[in-house]
């Protein structure tokens, strides 16, 4: 998917709809886009943030680990 058209459907979701275009663009450079396979574990809950994760298709589950597993 080129930027512009990312850059329009990242515009969709409350926390960009207020940004110019332009500058969702140059957000969407400034990242990394990736995939990841099914029931690969995307980040856990004791690792620092290290910025955040947009979905732009598929679905992910929530999990929290108590300490009885």
């Amino acid at each position: 998917m080129d930027i512009h058209n990312l850059a329009k459907r990242l515009q969709r979701i409350e926390h960009f709809n207020n940004i110019p275009l332009e500058e969702v663009e140059k957000i969407i450079l400034a990242g990394t886009i990736k995939s990841f396979t099914k029931d690969q574990l995307i980040f856990s809950e004791e690792e620092p943030s290290s910025g955040m994760y947009v979905l732009l298709n598929g679905q992910v589950q929530l999990c929290k680990i108590s300490l009885q597993g």
